[in-house]
């Protein structure tokens, strides 16, 4: 099951969305669309426990594994990619989802605020980099035991 959205079908990957959906697994949202600075074309971006039934929902519905050096987190074991979508699966989905609720409370660590003409808070993604020794330090403090 999907976690933090509801959708209608009206493409391949959001019909695919519905069939996470409607699995026994729960896929939490996460990146840019979780934090609120997507972009019309974004991808989907979801974590889930590292799991045989996570793994063997994902093959069914023709996901493909991926490299997971881009997640230095200590939590990513897998990730599966497939129509616009990436799926980590941790060996720690309590940690995970403390980290996501951390950055989703403070999202001045992944991004800038920003004013729009009308006077509406958007957010810039600041750079990887950026964004990179973020995720680095607030893993460290939970891993750690601080919050």
């Amino acid at each position: 099951m999907l976690v933090g959205f509801n959708v209608k079908p009206v493409s391949v990957t959001e019909a695919v969305l519905l069939k996470m959906d409607a699995s026994k697994v729960s896929f939490f949202i996460t990146g840019s669309r979780f934090f609120g600075w997507e972009r019309p074309d974004s991808d989907w971006d979801f974590f889930a426990e590292n799991s045989v039934e996570a793994r063997s929902t994902l093959q069914l519905l023709g996901f493909r594994e991926d490299a997971t050096e881009g997640y230095q987190d200590g939590l990513t074991r897998k990730v599966f990619v497939g129509y616009s979508v990436h799926v980590q699966l941790v060996n720690s989905l309590r940690r995970k989802l403390e980290l996501n609720t951390f950055f989703g409370n403070n999202k001045r660590l992944l991004a800038i605020p920003k004013f729009g003409p009308h006077m509406e808070l958007t957010w810039t993604p600041r750079p990887k980099a950026e964004q990179k020794t973020a995720w680095q330090t607030a893993v460290t403090m939970c891993l750690s035991g601080v919050r």
